[in-house]
């Protein structure tokens, strides 16, 4: 899928609602951004593009929106930082398994780590579904 037709998709499916709005406000941040910073796109990228102060509910709308199985603009990704500053890419499913189990096994030495939370970041990334052009 192309920006015009994720856009397309999001007016379909949320009309005019502030979510459906900050979703294009991130769709023409997407677009007009060097692929190279659109690599990890943390929540202050997201709240820059669009143009909101802080992290909010229209904002986290817009994020499950861009997210979701119908748009598929962004993919969920996170970045485990080990107590040792060794930084760990961790895919969608790992993230999702995490949220869902309350549990993370180190992915270097399979050994269960306590207090997690604070060491998970999540981030964005276009998805491979989205063709920027």
């Amino acid at each position: 899928m192309d920006i015009e037709n994720a856009r397309k998709e999001v007016v379909a499916g949320w009309g005019e609602t502030p979510a459906a709005a900050l979703s294009m406000r991130i769709l023409d941040y997407i677009s007009c951004t060097n692929r190279r910073e659109l690599q990890m796109l943390t929540f202050r990228q997201i709240c820059h593009a669009a143009r909101v102060d802080s992290i909010n509910e229209d904002l986290l709308s817009a994020l499950a929106i861009l997210t979701s199985d119908r748009v598929e603009a962004l993919t969920t990704r996170a970045m485990f930082v080990d107590f040792d500053e060794t930084e760990y890419e961790l895919d969608a499913d790992t993230f999702r398994d995490i949220q869902s189990s309350g549990e993370f096994v180190h992915p270097e030495t399979g050994d269960l780590v306590e207090e997690f939370q604070s060491r998970i970041f999540p981030f964005f990334v276009p998805s491979v579904e989205l063709v920027l052009d």
